[in-house]
Formats: C-alpha cells, sequence, structure tokens
C-alpha cells in the first residue's frame, strides 16, 4: 500500500511513473499521481471506440447538460456512482478518513448554463458510501473558476499553463486546519498534461501545510503517437 492506495490488477489505482510521465508534459518525478484508467487520444483527438476500458466512463461522466437525449439514460449518474466505487475500494478504513481532498474546479463558472459539478458529485457520492462501512471523507471546494472558458484537454481547446490556471481561479477562505491529514489529495476525473495538478499543487503548497500532497484521477490521457514511439 501507498498512502492507503492498493496497487493491484483490475481497476485499482496505479502511478504515474517515469515510463508514461512523458504523457503529462507538466508533471516531474517529484509529483505522485494516480489513475484507474487509461483514456486515448491521438494527434489531439479522442478515440472512445475500442481503445481503453476508461473511454467510455469518461464519455458519460462528461456528458453536458445540454445532451438532453443521454442524461435521460442515465448514463452520467451511473458514470459517476462507479468512480465513487472505485476510489472507496481503494483506500482502506482508516486511511479514507486521514485524507482531504479538493477538487479541480469545473471550466465553467456557477451561474453559466453548461456549469458541471461532477467532481464533487463524485465526492458527495464517496461520502456516501463511506458512512456504509463507517469510514468518512473530508473535501473542501478551495478553488473556484473566476471566467468561464472552454475546456482545456488537448481535445477541446487550447492548453493553459498552471499560470494561466491559477490566474484564472479564485481561492475561498479557508477555514480548515490542513496539518491534521496526512495526506491531501488533488481530484480530478482526467489528467492530460498536468497543468491543473500542477496549479493546484502549487496553491495548496503555498498555504504552509506538512501534509503529503497527490493527484488521484479517474482516467489518465494517453497519447497514442507518444505511446508507439520505439
Amino acid at each position: 500500500m501507498i498512502y492507503g492506495f492498493i496497487l493491484s490488477i483490475n481497476a485499482k489505482a496505479q502511478k504515474i511513473d517515469k515510463l508514461i510521465i512523458q504523457d503529462h508534459r507538466y508533471l516531474d518525478r517529484d509529483d505522485e499521481c494516480f489513475f484507474f484508467a487509461e483514456y486515448f487520444n491521438k494527434d489531439g483527438v479522442i478515440i472512445n471506440q475500442g481503445y481503453g476500458a476508461g473511454d467510455n466512463l469518461i464519455s458519460n461522466l462528461k456528458i453536458k447538460k445540454s445532451e438532453t437525449k443521454r442524461l435521460k439514460y442515465g448514463h452520467k449518474a451511473k458514470a459517476i456512482k462507479q468512480c465513487a466505487d472505485l476510489i472507496v475500494k481503494c483506500f482502506t478504513v482508516d486511511k479514507l478518513k486521514e485524507c482531504l481532498f479538493i477538487p479541480i474546479p469545473p471550466s465553467k463558472t456557477k451561474d453559466d448554463p453548461e456549469y458541471d459539478d461532477r467532481i464533487n458529485q463524485i465526492l458527495i457520492s464517496i461520502q456516501e458510501e463511506a458512512k456504509l462501512i463507517n469510514s468518512d471523507i473530508k473535501f473542501i471546494d478551495l478553488l473556484s473558476t473566476k471566467l468561464s472558458r472552454e475546456q482545456t484537454s488537448s481535445h477541446s481547446g487550447k492548453n493553459l499553463t498552471p499560470k494561466e490556471h491559477i490566474d484564472n481561479w479564485v481561492i475561498s477562505p479557508l477555514n480548515e486546519d490542513l496539518n491534521k491529514y496526512e495526506v491531501i489529495i488533488i481530484f480530478d476525473d482526467v489528467i492530460t498534461t498536468g497543468s491543473q495538478f500542477k496549479a493546484a499543487k502549487n496553491i495548496v503548497q503555498s498555504l504552509n501545510t506538512s501534509a503529503k500532497i497527490i493527484g488521484l484521477f479517474v482516467a489518465r490521457r494517453v497519447l497514442i503517437h507518444k505511446k508507439n514511439q520505439g
């Protein structure tokens, strides 16, 4: 176990190591990031069929409010529950209590018609499941978005640098002693370049916490054209 993670085959968290870190250019070897599935990308285009077990999960998780036909089938709600299941099973009961989750904020502001709080919904679902095993998790909305922007993952728009993310985030007043947690987990659905993780990590580090800071993601984006190079 590493910080309560059970690292094994079959949808348990895997670490982004030196063999795959090149797919996430803002990460360095001091960053500890974990993921459950792989989301495949070829030359900037996500391939959603036949490549990765994470493709359908992430596709369903990212269903927009405007996609009413897809929403009515409940695929998004099922994806949220599936993500919560993965994470709860990845921790021991005691370790779950020792972690603080900080979600990466949505790309839209709360008053935007396409605002999507799916990451918070996953964390709320985790809280509900944790109660069933006499455990609990804590998460805080430390970060929020100043101005709505297009999604910045490589398949749908411009990639922002960590500084650009920081400049477009609002840091909420902190009423929590971060030092009482063993691990602070920066959480999001997909890690692409690692820019948002790096931005959030820099902010958390600036709050003078002694806690270990790691990243946890439902999936990591895989660059096909890089992966196939010898």
